[in-house]
Order: structure tokens, then C-alpha cells, then sequence
């Protein structure tokens, strides 16, 4: 700027204006030389739930804006105020879905590293320019290759049921339906040693033939008898269709009390009946029954207790 300044001849009262605008354009061209226009761009990674939908909502924002930066009317400022409210409401669904899907994705065998990389590029903090995550199609063409080379003939299957036991495994279980839950220790670990080695009296059998008459009468007389002064608890399970939910039951006859639980639809109606028997066991810690037998109708669960593997040695 300094050269500029000394290039320039003394002003006077005819050249003043040819002096002033040299020295306009001096600045402008010291400027323009040593000054840029923008920062320089720094690559980025895109969050992960960015696609094409997301770029043209921007786009059109930005359209929106630039029409009512150049003609400032009413309806070009309605335009951009209903554009900018799609775009924000846009991005956030998809931020949303995407977190959903990537926490989803997510199983124990997934590494820490993965899992903090995929965060940082949700935050867009993210330098990284291939992040591996734990997308099946990140891997799979490789895993099949190398199960079955190019060499090997192939073959069309028609069905999923066509195709080998080891491919089947697979599509099973990488393609979940319901969320995978992790827990940070094994549940069994949370248990006492006591409650693990405790085998309560189980029965299976009273010798009761049920088809005959007489099954219910012989049936009361004998917990009158056997089991005279004890609370009876009755529980049961039952599940209408796949798609509906079960339902699980405690009844205490005596004190008219009734405990309803309702299981989601992917719960077996075995789970439903196990439920309601640890409802029962709980309500009765909770409430110092000591006296308290359980009825329950499902021989399996019962059999289930029986076949507890843990035994104490002493």
C-alpha cells in the first residue's frame, strides 16, 4: 500500500478526483491481494443421517432467502418463514431417526471405538474421513465372498428356506425386529448366592385325574387338608393371537385382590406365566406372607424351577 501511495502524483485542483479514485483503487487492489473473501473451506464428514432430502431442503431455503434478500414483499417473506420451518423440522426427524437406527445397530460385540467415532460424527465434530460402523453392509459383500468365492458355481434360490443353514443363521439374526437389550453385568450376577441354591417345594402332580367328576371337589378337600391355614395364590397366562399382547394374572381369592400385567406381543405366553408366578413370590415378600402356596397351570414353568443347576455343595 505504501508503494501505491508513493505512485501517486500530488493532488491539485484539476487532478483531485483522478487522485482520489487511484487511491480508492490502491486500497481495493491491496485488499483484494492480502485479504480473501471467505475462510477457507475445511472438509468436513456429513453426520451420518444426512441424504439428498435433507441437501434440497437447504437448498430451497436458501432460494427462498435469496429471493427475499433481492425482492423484499410480504409473500417472499411468508415463503422463506414456511421454507425455514419445513427445513428445521426436516433435519430434526431425520437427526432422530437416524440416532434410532444407529442405537439399534448397536450389539455387545460392537467396539468402543466405533461407537464413539459414529457420536462425534452425530455432533459433527467428526475429521475422520471413513468411519466404519457397524452396518451388515459395510461388511457383507466381503463375508460372502469370501463364504462362497466367485469360483464356486451358483445357484438361485427361490425362497429363504432354499438357501444354506449358515446363510439362514445369519439373515436371522442380523435382521432383528425388536431392539436388542444390554445389560451391564450378567442379570445373574445381581442375584444373592442364597436365592441362587434356594429350591423352594415344587408339585407337580396332586394324582388328581382331571377328566373325572369329581377333579375339583378332590381337589379342594385335599388343600384344605394338606395345606390347612396357607393363602392360596392362583395365577395364569394367555395370549389370543402373535400379534396381540399377553396377559398375565395373580388372584388371591381371599383377600379379592387381582394383579394384571400386560406383555408385549413378542413375549411367549411361557414368559407370561413366569411373570405372573415372580408377581406372586414378590407380592408376597412385599406383604410378609409366609403361609403361601402358588396354583398355577403351567407344568412347564414348574419343571423349569425343578431343573435348577445350582446346588450347594455343603
Amino acid at each position: 500500500l505504501d508503494n501505491k501511495i508513493d505512485d501517486l502524483v500530488l493532488p491539485s485542483l484539476i487532478n483531485s478526483l483522478e487522485c482520489l479514485s487511484k487511491f480508492i483503487d490502491g486500497i481495493k487492489s491491496c485488499a483484494n491481494d492480502h485479504f480473501p473473501l471467505k475462510k477457507p473451506y475445511k472438509f468436513r464428514v456429513s453426520t451420518p443421517w444426512w441424504d439428498a432430502e435433507c441437501t434440497a431442503a437447504i437448498r430451497a431455503r436458501k432460494e427462498a432467502e435469496k429471493n427475499y434478500n433481492s425482492v423484499m414483499t410480504q409473500d417472499n417473506f411468508f415463503t422463506y418463514q414456511m421454507n425455514a420451518a419445513k427445513t428445521r423440522k426436516l433435519l430434526s426427524t431425520k437427526k432422530k431417526l437416524g440416532w434410532t437406527r444407529f442405537c439399534e445397530n448397536l450389539c455387545p460385540r460392537t467396539p468402543a471405538s466405533i461407537v464413539w467415532k459414529q457420536i462425534k460424527r452425530f455432533r459433527g465434530s467428526c475429521d475422520i474421513g471413513n468411519v466404519s460402523a457397524n452396518d451388515p453392509d459395510s461388511w457383507l459383500e466381503a463375508f460372502s465372498n469370501k463364504l462362497s468365492p466367485f469360483y464356486v458355481p451358483n445357484k438361485e434360490f427361490s425362497s429363504t428356506d432354499d438357501l444354506p443353514c449358515i446363510l439362514r443363521s445369519f439373515l436371522k439374526f442380523s435382521r432383528i425386529p425388536h431392539p436388542v437389550v444390554q445389560y451391564p453385568i450378567n442379570p445373574l450376577y445381581s442375584s444373592s448366592y442364597d436365592a441362587l441354591i434356594h429350591n423352594p417345594t415344587i408339585i407337580t402332580d396332586f394324582g388328581i385325574d382331571k377328566s373325572t367328576v369329581e377333579a375339583g371337589r378332590v381337589f379342594l378337600q385335599k388343600v384344605n387338608t394338606d395345606f390347612n391355614g396357607w393363602l392360596n395364590v392362583f395365577t395364569d397366562a394367555s395370549k389370543v393371537s402373535d400379534s396381540c399382547p399377553v396377559g398375565a394374572a395373580v388372584w388371591i381369592p381371599k383377600y379379592k385382590i387381582i394383579l394384571s400385567f400386560k406383555c408385549p406381543s413378542v413375549t411367549s405366553v411361557f414368559t407370561g406365566e413366569s411373570i405372573a408366578i415372580l408377581e406372586a413370590i414378590l407380592y408376597s415378600i412385599s406383604h410378609n406372607l409366609d403361609k403361601t402356596i402358588i396354583f398355577t397351570d403351567s407344568k412347564s414353568c414348574l419343571q423349569s424351577l425343578l431343573c435348577n443347576p445350582f446346588r450347594d455343595k455343603s
